[in-house]
């Protein structure tokens, strides 16, 4: 059984691939109403894009591959195959096994970019439909994942505060920036890979909490909204050649190559603000690996 750390008030779950295995049977059907439109299947592209609502999709694709293909075609075919499949959709266990556990102890919501008819058959066909309040959907037009913007709404409709509440996505990768509160009060970056529905790989950072650096920023305040999700594949390369350039290989006097200073924010409790004092910082730990940053 999936434990619930002890900070936790609330729990949050994705539907498609996190309480049923329905993934099968969206991508079947992606895969034919590509085909029917004269495109080959794209199948890693929108495996990226599990959760996010169907018409972003579309609109993501066509400015991806530069194509004009129609979102109404497209919809029409799509959710006229999963109409009735999704009713056989199977409970994924190991995931509902906690929401079971956990109902009538605490608050649980269904936080999904999937139409409002597939998540309600789906969920009914696994039993646990009345599991869950609320259960939001690409209805109700709440900008899609990967923003975090529906899970806050589950979270304020829950009353309890997005820190105090636990989600539940799938994909191979979850990273976490958290905030333990235990004997001590401290603030990892964590990161898991699942292999079928368990954690095969994990890799943490763990500093303890401190007060905001001169400059005002803590270590867990900033931008959350996701922006310019278009630009996702070239962000990565920059981060890539960044930390390759930079950290691994120490050619710190390239850091302007990468970081905006006009508009850089250090979040580290020991550096603030000024782009020289951050590079100073980073040569300093590569040489002296009980140097914090």
């Amino acid at each position: 059984m999936i434990k619930i750390p002890s900070n936790i008030k609330a729990l949050i779950f994705d539907c498609d691939g996190t309480l049923v295995d329905t993934m099968p049977i969206h991508m079947d059907a992606w895969k034919i109403a590509f085909e029917m439109n004269g495109r080959e299947f794209p199948y890693d592209f929108i495996d990226s894009l599990k959760g996010t609502p169907l018409q972003e999709i579309v609109q993501i694709y066509n400015k991806e591959f530069n194509d004009n293909i129609d979102f109404e075609k497209v919809s029409k075919i799509k959710y006229g195959l999963t109409h009735e499949t999704i009713k056989k959709a199977k409970p994924i266990k190991p995931v509902v096994d906690v929401a079971l556990k956990h109902h009538n102890i605490m608050p649980m919501s269904v936080a999904s970019g999937g139409s409002e008819y597939n998540v309600h058959a789906s969920l009914t066909s696994a039993g646990i439909l009345n599991l869950f309040s609320p259960i939001l959907t690409s209805k109700d037009k709440i900008p899609g994942k990967p923003k975090p913007d529906i899970f806050l709404e589950c979270a304020k409709q829950m009353n309890v505060a997005p820190e105090n509440c636990l989600v539940f996505e799938d994909g191979d990768f979850v990273f976490a920036h958290t905030e333990y509160d235990f004997a001590t009060r401290n603030v990892g970056f964590e990161i898991f890979r699942f292999e079928n529905n368990q954690a095969v790989e994990h890799w943490d950072n763990i500093q303890k909490r401190e007060e905001p650096n001169i400059f005002g920023y803590s270590m867990v305040d900033g931008e959350h909204n996701v922006m310019d999700y278009e630009k996702t594949e070239s962000n990565r390369m920059v981060i890539q050649s960044f930390v390759h350039d930079v950290l691994i290989q120490g050619n710190f006097e390239n850091m302007d190559d990468y970081i905006n200073e006009e508009h850089y924010a250090e979040h580290s409790p020991h550096v603030g603000d000024e782009f020289l004092k951050l590079s100073s910082a980073l040569s300093k730990s590569l040489k002296d690996d009980s140097i914090s940053v």
